[in-house]
């Protein structure tokens, strides 16, 4: 019984000394692109959009449905570079529709990471007669896995 109880723990002590610090992924989140909502009066102040509804090709987006939301994280592809969002408030009768475009970047974390997707030469514009949203403002054109928003909307 003792002799298996010192293979074990001198198969666990290997075991640890074996990791590299490259090992275990930390850092390895593929960014989502943030959109915060702000007042259309007072800018710095963040405000919430009541019944929220994302919709991309005429589908509900990420499930974005008559939500109260001030800020929405959207998960972009690695091989789609233009979004166009129509962006519904509840009581609003017609949408605001906001095109995103974005060049999809593969980069290097670590050994154990591997690759995440980040985004270069972000841009947005709005295509339709803006019905809720006032402007629309790129905060960041690099859209890495940060916690800050990338766009923000003041309506």
């Amino acid at each position: 019984m003792v002799k298996r109880l010192r293979l074990a723990v001198l198969f666990i002590a290997l075991a640890l000394i074996g990791c590299e610090k490259d090992d275990i992924c930390v850092d390895g989140d593929s960014a989502l692109l943030q959109i915060e909502f702000r007042d259309a009066s007072n800018q710095e102040v963040v405000k919430t959009v009541p019944g929220l509804s994302v919709f991309l090709n005429d589908e509900a987006y990420q499930g974005i449905t008559n939500s109260t939301v001030s800020k929405i994280d959207l998960a972009l592809a690695s091989d789609q570079t233009l979004y166009a969002f129509d962006l519904f408030q509840a009581d609003v009768e017609t949408a605001d529709r906001i095109v995103i475009s974005v060049t999809p970047k593969m980069t290097y974390v670590s050994r154990a990471c591997g690759f995440v997707l980040e985004f270069e030469q972000l841009s947005v514009s709005t295509l339709s007669q803006k019905s809720w949203i006032s402007s629309v403002e790129v905060i960041t054109e690099f859209v890495n896995a940060t916690n800050a928003p990338h766009i923000v909307i003041y309506h």
